[in-house]
């Protein structure tokens, strides 16, 4: 599977990087919503969106709102370390 992982925390992205490519997926990473907006827009071709909320250069809902909003219909899997709502 074809997946882009948006994440800020270098850590992070990278452990999300090597778990998911463990199991054999291929994974491009964002750390930002300008990158992870062009990713998907001018790449594309993933088959889900692992995303996180807080960016630094804007929310990751914002990323979802302008996919959905071009028309994509990828998969989308948000994460967050909030603890509210």
């Amino acid at each position: 599977m074809h997946l882009l992982v948006v994440e800020d925390d270098p850590r992070l992205g990278r452990l999300l990087r090597r778990l998911l490519e463990e199991d054999r997926h291929v994974v491009e990473l964002a750390t930002d919503l300008r990158t992870a907006l062009e990713l998907a827009v001018d790449v594309g071709g993933f088959e889900a969106i692992v995303l996180d909320i807080g960016l630094p250069d804007g929310s990751g809902l914002d990323v979802a709102r302008r996919l959905r909003a071009g028309g994509s219909t990828v998969s989308i899997l948000i994460l967050t370390a909030r603890d509210t709502v």
